[in-house]
């Protein structure tokens, strides 16, 4: 854990890490927009992959869920 840290105080290593989780980002972003779905099918996408992560790190259950437009 420490080398990760040290990392990030040589400018051009933590541009080049920033760098190259933006592009992923992008790339999800892109891939996205090429299903062609609407705005709100993508936001309760991204809420349901959010509670599958906090369920699977967290535990718990679907107690309080909405959908991102319908509330």
């Amino acid at each position: 854990m420490q080398g990760d840290v040290e990392v990030l105080r040589d400018y051009s290593a933590a541009l080049g890490i920033f760098e190259e989780y933006a592009n992923g980002g992008f790339q999800f972003i892109e891939a996205e927009l090429d299903r062609n779905v609407s705005s709100e099918e993508l936001a309760n996408d991204a809420i349901a992959d959010l509670e599958a992560l906090h369920k699977e790190y967290m535990g718990g259950g679907d107690e309080g869920r909405t959908d991102a437009v319908n509330g």
